[in-house]
């Protein structure tokens, strides 16, 4: 059977594609680096580093919270609350992103706390969003629509049309969780209306697309991709790459629920296109997982599989466990559709392990349930009954979860005043215990430090222990004088033969051209193990022989191996900069800049256009 040519065409392209934006937006991102470095006042650091803390929101969530915290820290030390706000936003959504939301809720309440104490409205009500966004996470609606409201009554204060009309279309998303509709589409033509007002064509497509996500939880594919297609008319939307990926993907859903799975396929791949070249990680494994999905429903098992795991290893790579947590559900389901149970059960346990982690209830049922299954098909029924419980219990208290939310709804009118009061009396209490627990606090990393303390030096006695014994079974090598640099000039008493020094030399050779200094763990002991010597006769020959300490010579030797793979343009290709740092044994890329910029005063980057 011919392979299309076009199956072969496409990963190559979308590779490429894929590569060309990484190193762009590497690009991007260093040349603000750049501008940070040669800053001068604190205005415009702060600037540098909220830019590159927001773009690496869109790649790197732990980069972008280390920028954030830097941020934050100069913000605070010169006392400017803008950029407090700011950092404060973006360290609490790579938490919020990464599945976090319990350390995500912290930043957003700081964003609140700064913003009122600076008398900051606007950055009040995004912030009041923020925590809005927290709750409807955790299904907590009354809260939800609280904050909300509490964020559209300030932005309505300052008159700001587009924020109120953003508002608008985040309630609707609320009730369309809750399952109310017609409040959802109520809400939905309020924003419509608002935005038609002050003649917002992004906003009056984002209207339109908040109508067809609710026709298409409502199942109403038709209607969906009615107002998906009316939100791509408008010229703006198909400039925004994330939109149009976003709108794409849902058309394929809504064309999948219509069992349509040619013109699902063809939007899903749409899709993927644009998100693998605007570098949206978490976006190229979603629509991974749903090309997967599709094949599965073609019986195109082997397919689905391999589409499966492109999705998993991105969303391992970005850490992202909510995301692995749906991608182990789907994979392990996939496998009981093919009766080969073992490989259900084992992603199904790897679901249930993650749900139970997050403590996400609905993936611990699912999970629960599929492992119940596939224990009792392998015939195990002892641990399938104890599934099987798990499942019910969890069910129930779906279930009950659901019953109490639709009585909390009904009540939340009398709650928002409660909790307005509630508010107010937390804030008077916990002025009563911020001495306590500051106190505990330190108390807790006073004993933390001590026991850290305690187990380094245990370490370090335990390493001159190791050391001593392998000196045993060596000539007696006395001590030498050292002079500032760290280099031997000159020994009190008698120094190794030369017989020895030689075979010391022959062994370096030999380890320099075995390469094996491209392994990131090597140390001075690994040598000396290979040299069969202790570690002062290496230092004597290193010292005396190349005037160079261990790791200078180590270093040096990575920065060869790494140039001759720099200068190979198939090697480029093949590895990227971040694969030559560790295939020439730097332990990560940060470290193989720092040794390549001090040797040749230029980064990687430029060194490569140089050539």
């Amino acid at each position: 059977m011919k392979t299309s040519p076009v199956k072969i065409i496409f990963p190559i392209l979308l590779f490429c594609l894929s590569v060309f934006s990484v190193s762009k937006a590497s690009a991007q991102i260093d040349s603000i680096k750049a501008l940070y470095n040669s800053a001068t006042s604190v205005d415009e650091k702060l600037k540098h580093l909220d830019k590159i803390a927001r773009l690496y929101q869109q790649s790197q969530l732990d980069s972008a919270k280390v920028y954030a915290r830097k941020e934050i820290k100069l913000a605070v030390e010169n006392e400017n609350s803008k950029y407090t706000i700011l950092g404060n936003n973006w360290l609490g959504r790579a938490f919020f992103v990464k599945g976090y939301n319990d350390s995500a809720i912290i930043y957003f309440r700081k964003c609140y706390d700064v913003s009122v104490k600076a008398e900051n409205k606007l950055y009040a009500a995004y912030s009041l969003q923020s925590i809005a966004n927290y709750y409807l996470e955790k299904s907590l609606f009354d809260s939800t629509i609280y904050n909300y409201r509490k964020s559209l009554e300030l932005l309505k204060e300052l008159d700001d049309e587009r924020g109120i009309s953003n508002v608008y279309l985040n309630l609707s998303l609320t009730y369309r969780k809750m399952g109310d509709y017609g409040l959802a589409m109520k809400n939905v033509y309020k924003a419509i209306q608002n935005r038609q007002k002050n003649n917002d064509i992004k906003g009056i497509a984002n209207g339109y697309k908040s109508l067809a996500n609710i026709y298409l939880q409502m199942e109403n594919h038709d209607s969906a991709i009615f107002y998906y297609r009316k939100v791509l008319s408008f010229p703006d939307v198909l400039k925004r790459s994330t939109s149009l990926s976003s709108l794409y993907n849902n058309i394929g859903v809504a064309y999948e629920g219509m069992f349509s799975y040619d013109s699902s396929l063809y939007y899903y791949k749409k899709a993927l296109k644009i998100r693998s070249k605007a570098d949206y990680y978490e976006g190229v494994s979603i629509s991974y997982m749903n090309i997967g999905n599709i094949f599965k429903f073609r019986k195109q098992y082997d397919s689905a599989l391999a589409y499966y795991e492109k999705s998993r290893k991105i969303f391992s790579d970005i850490k992202y466990d909510h995301g692995l947590t749906h991608n182990y559900f789907v994979t392990a389901n996939l496998y009981d559709s093919i009766s080969q149970f073992d490989s259900s059960q084992f992603y199904y346990k790897k679901c249930y392990n993650l749900a139970v982690k997050y403590k996400i209830p609905d993936y611990i049922s699912k999970a629960a349930y599929g492992l119940s299954y596939s224990y009792s098909m392998l015939g195990n029924d002892s641990e399938a009954l104890s599934f099987y419980k798990i499942y019910k219990s969890y069910e129930d208290s779906l279930f009950n979860k659901e019953t109490s939310e639709k009585i909390g709804w009904a009540r939340a009118k009398f709650s928002f005043d409660k909790k307005l009061f509630k508010e107010e009396m937390k804030r008077k209490q916990l002025k009563k215990y911020i001495v306590v627990i500051s106190t505990a606090l330190f108390i807790l990393i006073f004993l933390l430090w001590f026991i850290y303390r305690q187990l380094h030096l245990k370490k370090k006695l335990i390493k001159k222990l190791i050391a001593k014994d392998k000196a045993i079974n060596c000539p007696p090598f006395q001590k030498t004088v050292i002079n500032d640099k760290g280099l031997i000039i000159a020994g009190k008493h008698q120094t190794p033969d030369k017989k020895i020094i030689e075979e010391i030399k022959t062994k370096l050779s030999e380890w320099e051209k075995q390469e094996l200094f491209t392994n990131p763990k090597a140390d001075i002991e690994m040598l000396s193990e290979f040299c069969n010597t202790n570690t002062s006769y290496l230092s004597f020959v290193l010292n005396r022989s190349l005037q160079l300490k261990f790791t200078e010579w180590v270093n040096r030797l990575r920065l060869k191996k790494a140039k001759e793979l720099l200068e190979d343009p198939d090697k480029l290709k093949k590895l990227n900069i971040s694969g030559i740092a560790i295939e020439s044994g730097f332990n990560s890329k940060a470290t193989f800049y720092k040794y390549f910029k001090q040797d040749m005063e230029i980064t990687p980057n430029r060194y490569i256009k140089s050539i």
